[in-house]
């Protein structure tokens, strides 16, 4: 004969229930175990590594640039994209005061720019930095010099993004007027003879602004800019940059001392928190509730939780009655671990590309206990 379908009485409804709520606990434990981790972060020195001799002079009386595609068999293009946060270069400018027409103080200026690569094998400004100086190294009538013409100077460009596969470049602002001896301009020695080596050059008068764009007039083999520049991506770039979010690191879900309650008759715990309103997308994930049972962590609930950036929510966890009377007996010391990550794919702030961030954060807390 056919089973009939029974009523189920108050202990399965109860067993159900408790299923139903650990069910939900474990898939958001495991949707943020899914999540993909923020990548290492990175900091990437590019370009020359300065142990090279400044042995060789550009001098041109115009604007010109000089990029290298290639040293040392590696190539020259951004890896990444991000932002410039340092670059060093190492030479400086001759001068020869006592040969040069011109008595004014020699002006060594130059900036970094990020050139993006366009069609026709033609290159495009895309931004330029504050203007620079080279130290500046002086012969003197007797042949020695003043000043170290190897030394090597640092400079920091502000908010100077690059996107994958762009060039950083050295434009100085020619310098026809301080010219002497074969120099047809100012000569900028911050440059060395390197096998495997390739430097794209060019030059025209104020023609390497922002928003120009060019082929270069010579490829030149063997030739490297002494210039080394360090990429920051992600964490440690500005979110103003391609990838970068250093403004807005997650900083996880805030719980509040006071105002944690227990209610030990019906089990619920409640909580208040808060999420941060520079975290992406709000705090989502789970809240994770353990206490000290003999020297041991032992696990007694969880709940999942979703609290909009800058609001403050309470999260309610509902524990088994006998998990409810332990926490009581315990006088209601609970370690929370909040379990979270931001939302960057729901928040217009956030650029493309920024990837989603975890962290946990621990918190023990003494609930007011009733019931």
């Amino acid at each position: 004969m056919p089973t009939r379908n029974r009523p189920m009485n108050g202990h399965r409804i109860r067993v159900c229930a408790r299923r139903r709520a650990l069910v939900a606990v474990a898939l958001a434990v495991l949707a943020l175990a899914a999540l993909p981790a923020v990548g290492q972060a990175a900091v990437m020195k590019l370009g020359s590594d300065l142990t090279k001799p400044a042995n060789m002079i550009e001098a041109h009386g115009a604007d010109a640039l000089f990029f290298n595609t290639m040293i040392d068999g590696v190539p020259g293009a951004m890896p990444a994209g991000g932002q410039i946060t340092l670059v060093r270069v190492k030479g400086s400018v001759l001068d020869k005061p006592s040969v040069r027409r011109n008595t004014d103080p020699v002006r060594p200026m130059f900036h970094v720019q990020a050139l993006h690569p366009i069609d026709g094998g033609r290159f495009r400004v895309m931004l330029s930095s504050a203007g620079f100086f080279l130290p500046i190294v002086t012969i003197l009538q007797d042949g020695s010099l003043r000043g170290d013409p190897q030394q090597i100077s640092a400079y920091e460009p502000v908010n100077l993004c690059v996107n994958k596969g762009d060039y950083v470049d050295f434009n100085d602002f020619g310098g026809f007027e301080w010219r002497w001896g074969p120099y047809g301009g100012m000569p900028v020695q911050a440059f060395s003879r390197t096998p495997g080596t390739s430097l794209y050059f060019y030059t025209k008068n104020a023609g390497t602004n922002n928003g120009s764009e060019w082929p270069p007039d010579e490829l030149k083999q063997g030739e490297e800019l002494l210039m080394q520049t360090t990429l920051a991506t992600g964490p440690d770039a500005t979110d103003r940059c391609p990838g970068g979010f250093k403004q807005h690191i997650f900083t996880g879900l805030e719980m509040r001392s006071s105002g944690a309650t227990l209610n030990a008759g019906d089990g619920t715990m409640k909580v208040k928190t808060t999420c941060n309103g520079r975290n992406y997308g709000g705090c989502k994930g789970v809240l994770l509730v353990s206490a000290n049972v003999g020297g041991r962590s032992t696990s007694l609930g969880g709940a999942p939780f979703f609290v909009r950036p800058a609001a403050t929510s309470t999260v309610t966890v509902k524990l088994t009655k006998a998990n409810a009377a332990l926490l009581k007996k315990l006088g209601g010391v609970a370690k929370v671990i909040a379990d979270g990550h931001d939302d960057p794919a729901h928040d217009s702030r956030a650029r493309p590309g920024v990837p989603v961030q975890k962290k946990k954060v621990t918190k023990t807390l003494r609930l007011s206990v009733s019931g």
